[in-house]
């Protein structure tokens, strides 16, 4: 069962750049169950940490949201939950600025395992996805990219 429960349509102007790029991860299972139990504004970001030291090209998940305990509490809840795979982070910073692109969730679930799988779409905007199918560097990394998925 899909444990999110709103899956965002494609933004006008974009096109999907990777569909159902996957994540699995057991580690952090009980910061995305925690903020899967929000009732309210359930949000996941992708944020580009510059000052990762592991990973210079490393874009973070986490999600977020607003959490009601009994009638008067609410507590905000943001919490890293993984990150983006690296040759598709490396892809994405060394020819797209974030700010061309969106990350779209479209399906969480918590598997016989005890992992979570987290799957989401990367959008790029059209006009910048035309631009970069003239960078024949980008394409063979995209095709590899692409190729790791099947």
């Amino acid at each position: 069962m899909n444990l999110l429960k709103n899956i965002a349509p494609i933004e006008k102007g974009y096109q999907i750049l990777y569909k159902t790029v996957a994540m699995g991860t057991n580690k952090r299972k009980s910061e995305i169950l925690e903020a899967l139990s929000c009732k309210t504004n359930i949000k996941i970001d992708f944020i580009k940490e510059e000052d990762n030291e592991v990973d210079k090209n490393a874009i973070a998940i986490y999600m977020s949201g607003t959490k009601k305990y009994f009638i008067f509490f609410e507590k905000e809840i943001n919490n890293r939950i993984g990150y983006v795979k690296k040759e598709i982070a490396k892809n994405l910073n060394d020819y797209i600025l974030i700010d061309d692109i969106v990350f779209r969730a479209t399906s969480i679930y918590l598997n016989k395992n005890g992992y979570i799988n987290f799957y989401f779409d990367i959008l790029i905007k059209k006009t910048k996805f035309n631009e970069l199918k003239k960078n024949e560097e980008f394409i063979k990394n995209y095709e590899k990219d692409m190729s790791s998925f099947n």
